[in-house]
């Protein structure tokens, strides 16, 4: 790859709270274009979001942030020139300062999908989200054939050709979205790499809207219908 390369970031948000402004100040510093996907919330983004240029989609009523990552990318690569998007969350739980970390893995790896690995307290983390994720990631890594020591983290770096392969048959949804990412990325021959990054817990009230049973629930029926047994296998 010669020179700088063209990177996106895509933030999708949902009444994402104070931490918005910061999370896109700090990541216009390391990507050369912003795209916030305002899912249907139920107040204005304009003063979270503050004077930083951002390309901005907004549903008009409350999606899933599956349909939120799907729809965003799908912009990225029609409106930018990109050779990858960087995808992070809304409410702070994922250090912009580290997208040169997912870009430096990407350029030297050669990876089509580098996927952050939450280091740190995992203490402060509820029992149920820990356990949830080793287990989705020791059946995700099965399913694709690769290493997911985190499959649950949303900072991840997809590059164009991998986006442009997977998005076609990408399925909008809520939180399984991300688990069917890997899923086809690895079914299409693409190889996924990981990079330690900061954990950084929710902070009380958390903005996150994952809900354990239920988004637990949709990401089990995924995997079984795209992964486990081969069925659905692109």
């Amino acid at each position: 790859m010669s020179g700088r390369a063209f990177l996106v970031a895509l933030i999708p948000c949902y009444n994402p709270g104070p931490a918005l402004a910061a999370v896109v100040a700090t990541a216009s510093k390391h990507v050369e274009a912003l795209v916030v996907v305002d899912d249907g919330s139920e107040q204005g983004l304009e003063e979270a979001l503050g004077a930083t240029p951002v390309t901005r989609l907004r549903f008009e009523r409350n999606r899933g942030k599956g349909h939120a990552l799907v729809a965003g990318l799908r912009l990225c690569l029609a409106q930018f020139p990109c050779d990858a998007v960087v995808m992070l969350d809304a409410d702070g739980q994922h250090d912009a300062d580290e997208i040169p970390a997912l870009r430096r893995v990407w350029a030297q790896s050669r990876a089509d999908l580098v996927i952050g690995v939450r280091t740190g307290d995992w203490t402060r983390v509820a029992v149920s989200r820990r356990w949830g994720n080793r287990v989705g990631s020791r059946v995700l890594s099965r399913v694709c054939g690769q290493p997911i020591p985190d499959s649950q983290c949303g900072f991840r770096l997809l590059s164009r050709p991998a986006l442009e392969a997977i998005l076609p048959v990408l399925p909008g949804g809520r939180y399984e979205t991300e688990s069917v990412m890997l899923i086809l990325a690895a079914r299409r021959g693409f190889r996924i790499a990981s990079v330690p990054v900061r954990l950084i817990p929710a902070r009380a009230p958390s903005t996150s809207h994952f809900r354990l049973l239920r988004d637990s629930i949709r990401v089990g029926l995924a995997l079984a219908r795209h992964g486990v047994g081969g069925a659905g296998r692109p």
